[in-house]
């Protein structure tokens, strides 16, 4: 049936258009929550009103723990299916002191009921990609080198993960790892230093709470399409060939 169906231009064109519906569902984009925080070397938060998460070394006494990594909050109240695709955009805003020594590795953290509820998941870690994915089962190195000192300052820098040896891509970490119910409510994502930073050198990256909202972190998610949607973008199609057939 559907050989005889497609001879014709228009219905060749119709049958695209149904897999094009098919395949491209509608994109949600997801801006951070204000609950992110960076995290120091006791596993203590600071967050709460900061426009940046600064990932390094802070300018601080050394008897202070001034080592910091950023841990960023994501809804997912508004996914209800499995993933097609997950970005994640971070914004650069600019550097402290000399960065060649270091980059920053972007690592999957856990899940939660409550976004100010930071999972076991989500402490502090410093050191080569995925060093530490093996101390829980919701831990997942995503993008080894996210951020380098050669990266666009003042500029979003994308990662849809899957880079690095072991890696995970967003979506894969999302679909496999998200808890079922209220538990897997938010996502939280881990920026790391892969080296030892020397004192006040840090990367600073736009947080949730920052003023100019072209600098706020956010995701970027294709659900996978419902069966019930399918088969309706299907029944429309098929209803256009139909028609065109008999033109």
């Amino acid at each position: 049936m559907f050989r005889n169906l497609i001879t014709s231009p228009l219905s060749a064109v119709a049958l695209a258009l149904i897999v094009s519906g098919v395949a491209h569902a509608s994109t949600i984009t997801i801006v951070g929550d204000t609950a992110d925080a960076r995290i120091d070397v006791n596993n203590t938060l600071d967050g709460g009103t900061l426009t940046e998460l600064r990932v390094g070394r802070l300018n601080l006494s050394s008897n202070d723990p001034n080592q910091r990594a950023a841990i960023f909050v994501f809804s997912l109240q508004a996914v209800t299916e499995d993933v097609a695709t997950a970005t994640v955009n971070i914004n650069f805003v600019q550097n402290n002191g000399n960065l060649s020594g270091f980059n920053l590795d972007l690592y999957g953290v856990g899940f939660s009921s409550s976004a100010a509820a930071f999972p076991i998941e989500a402490d502090f870690y410093q050191g080569a990609f995925g060093g530490d994915v093996t101390n829980t089962a919701r831990l997942a190195g995503l993008h080894d080198n996210f951020i380098t000192s050669s990266s666009t300052q003042g500029a979003y820098h994308t990662s849809s993960g899957g880079v690095g040896t072991g890696a995970m891509t967003l979506a894969q970490y999302i679909n496999t790892h998200r808890p079922d119910g209220a538990a897997g409510n938010f996502l939280f994502l881990r920026v790391s230093a892969d080296a030892d930073p020397g004192n006040n050198q840090n990367y600073r990256l736009g947080a949730a709470n920052n003023s100019d909202s072209a600098r706020r972190p956010f995701l970027e998610i294709t659900p996978v399409p419902e069966p019930a949607s399918i088969a309706l973008l299907a029944a429309g199609g098929l209803l256009m060939l139909g028609r065109g057939r008999r033109v």
